[in-house]
């Protein structure tokens, strides 16, 4: 933009002279207009260079320093008079008034016609912008480029950066936000309306503004892609996962070069990655409910290449993995497990595709047994596995003679301890903070309750049956 100091370097003002106000020489110009009615202030806008021959204007230094204090509260840009016949000089107490107010005050010659300040003024003000909005043009070619060849957000952030000269970020939920003075552009789309383009700048001017907000836009279609993307290339894995998942995998040519297709080997082994989520996906809500998609960009992002096809399932999501070294491994959940504190992981041995399908039916079965927040080895889970396989008729009857006749819960609970410390009284009490002589007569009231002795044998029975029962009591959750 043309300022006051553009102004006297044009060849017409090369006679001019600068009286006062040297401080607002950086101001912008937008107008150049010639204005003799003797309260000037009422007929001059803010960015405007008033040209005045300063006629039927008193020499009186009070009308001038408040005409200048005028001008200054409307925002001029500079007042530029023709001292001569009407004025010969500006009262100095007035040019210090001038001074103090950053208001420039330019001496013209009388001899120079003001059609011609007025013209050199305006087209330079019309050329500087014709080269800015030209600039604005190649800008947003580049802009519209940097989305189509950019590969990540911080590629497309870097290359709006130097663009447009300033450091520029992206205000999200969940980021903080650069200390410095921002100026701020709004996403425009609806599924966008929380975030904000920061462009870390005190002030830009017109053509910096348009462009910053094409950035906007632009960056909004690039998410929204990317968003799309990502979803489509999920929907793709869970339509192949599902199927190998439910045993109705066509071991045909056809579908092994779509398995290669997404990066998979039809005679390699693979891990079966099995995440519960504290919040299953309700049959109405689909699969873009905010919690899985916060789920899947963690393990995404946590896994990189060693994640090949996931999908939903009852109780959260599956994952088809390359094998991974086990020093890792809760390394690379405990982004996933930090946010879901509660959730199970579950990891099977490498394994081949056709396996995949009872692998996963057994996971879905022992997750209500595994300890929440951790990664767990399927193989390290034998005996839940067991106790899940277990004929249902067989341990309901051994249920409904034994735990079942324990309604009293401070029964099941000192039963449950004693269980736990191998049937020690002692160990029992201390770990429910009772006396041993309280454990003592709670045994007697269960015994009387089951019919037998809690000895060793039968405590064996109760814990299969227990957890037998605890397989069965975590309520299903449709996909």
């Amino acid at each position: 933009m043309m300022t006051v100091h553009d102004c006297l370097a044009l060849p017409e003002l090369s006679e001019s002279q600068l009286l006062a106000g040297e401080g607002g020489l950086t101001r912008t110009v937008r107008l150049a207009h010639v204005v003799d009615e003797p309260d000037i202030s009422r007929w001059v806008a803010p960015e405007v260079v008033v040209l005045t021959t300063a006629h039927n204007h008193p020499a009186e230094e009070a009308f001038w320093g408040q005409l200048f204090r005028d001008l200054a509260e409307q925002q001029v840009a500079a007042l530029m008079i023709a001292l001569g016949r009407y004025l010969p000089e500006i009262p100095p107490s007035a040019l210090k008034v001038a001074d103090e107010l950053d208001l420039p005050v330019i001496a013209l010659p009388w001899t120079l016609p003001f059609v011609r300040v007025t013209d050199a003024i305006h087209r330079q003000i019309i050329a500087d912008h014709a080269i800015s909005w030209t600039r604005v043009a190649e800008l947003e070619v580049q802009v519209a480029e940097a989305a189509v060849h950019a590969h990540t957000l911080d590629d497309l952030l870097a290359i709006f950066s130097r663009l447009l000269g300033h450091p520029i970020s992206l205000s999200e939920p969940g980021r903080d936000e650069p200390d410095t003075p921002v100026r701020r552009f709004p996403l425009p789309a609806p599924t966008l309306q929380k975030w904000t383009l920061l462009v870390q700048a005190a002030d830009l001017d017109e053509p910096q503004s348009i462009v910053a907000r094409q950035m906007a836009g632009v960056l909004a279609v690039w998410l929204l892609q990317q968003k799309l993307a990502k979803q489509t290339e999920f929907e793709v894995q869970a339509t192949v996962l599902d199927r190998l998942l439910s045993g109705q995998w066509d071991d045909t040519s056809l579908a092994r070069d779509r398995l290669r297709l997404l990066g998979v080997n039809p005679e390699r082994r693979y891990r079966l990655l099995l995440l519960t989520l504290p919040d299953p996906l309700a049959p109405q809500s689909g699969m873009h409910t905010q919690i899985f998609d916060t789920a899947r960009d963690i393990v995404t992002q946590s896994l990189g290449d060693r994640l090949l096809l996931m999908t939903t399932h009852s109780l959260g999501m599956t994952a088809l993995l390359r094998d991974l070294p086990r020093d890792h491994w809760q390394s690379l959940f405990s982004r996933f497990f930090h946010r879901f504190p509660l959730s199970v992981g579950i990891l099977s041995a490498p394994g081949r595709l056709t396996e995949m399908a009872p692998v996963q039916r057994t996971m879905i079965q022992m997750a209500p047994l595994m300890a929440g927040g951790q990664l767990h080895d399927m193989s390290d889970a034998l005996l839940p596995a067991i106790v899940i396989s277990l004929p249902s008729e067989l341990m309901q009857a051994l249920v409904a003679a034994t735990w079942d006749r324990l309604a009293d819960p401070v029964l099941r609970d000192t039963l449950l301890a004693l269980i736990r410390v191998g049937g020690h009284r002692s160990e029992a009490a201390a770990a429910l903070g009772v006396h041993r002589n309280t454990i003592t007569n709670r045994i007697e009231q269960i015994e009387a309750l089951l019919g037998r002795p809690l000895d060793t044998s039968f405590l064996g029975q109760l814990d299969l049956a227990f957890q037998w029962l605890r397989t069965r009591s975590t309520p299903a959750h449709g996909p």
